[in-house]
């Protein structure tokens, strides 16, 4: 298997697990169910060739409703803001989620997956969590190696493009060489 196969796989669970390990540390079930649900979702409708993204407009709307809930949230108990940020950057993960598939959005979802871990971490105190935080750490190092490779090969696999002049993206005929 390649390693830029696995990216995606990697990319998402990371993702996935740290919206997994917020919501325990909020011991919030609803949080998960709804959170969580979604975002395994989101695997489903808006990966591959025939994904369905979000548009832009669509998302930021949902961000804003997003803020407006947890700033409800957070008049509710003005000494905890905490929770509040962390379900705010919960709602913004599933969102990104749903959004297309870039680069820039591939480093915007990790970030956030690394701002709810952070989060969490100020807030809790279960083993669980302890063990979800080591989980996402040995494989935030792995999927940080290959988000730097899958840049690379994508930056790369521009580069073609543009010197070969293709309108998409596709590798070349082989002109010697077993693929001829």
């Amino acid at each position: 298997m390649s390693l830029l196969r696995l990216y995606p796989l990697l990319s998402f669970a990371i993702v996935l697990l740290a919206i997994v390990a917020q919501c325990i540390s909020q011991r919030n079930p609803w949080l998960l169910v709804l959170a969580g649900g979604l975002a395994a979702l989101s695997r489903t409708f808006s990966e591959g060739p025939r994904g369905v993204t979000l548009p832009r407009a669509l998302s930021l709307v949902l961000t804003a409703i997003a803020l407006m809930w947890s700033a409800t949230v957070a008049a509710g108990d003005l000494s905890q803001p905490i929770p509040a940020i962390g379900q705010f950057v919960v709602w913004l993960t599933v969102i990104k989620l749903y959004e297309t598939h870039s680069l820039e959005n591939e480093a915007e979802r990790l970030i956030l997956s690394l701002l709810l871990m952070v989060l969490a971490s100020l807030i809790s105190i279960d083993l669980l969590f302890g063990f979800l935080l080591l989980l996402w750490v040995g494989l935030g190092l792995v999927t940080l190696m290959l988000f730097q490779l899958h840049c690379a090969a994508e930056r790369m696999q521009r580069q073609r493009v543009r010197a070969l002049g293709l309108d998409q993206v596709g590798s070349p005929k082989p002109v010697a060489g077993p693929g001829l």
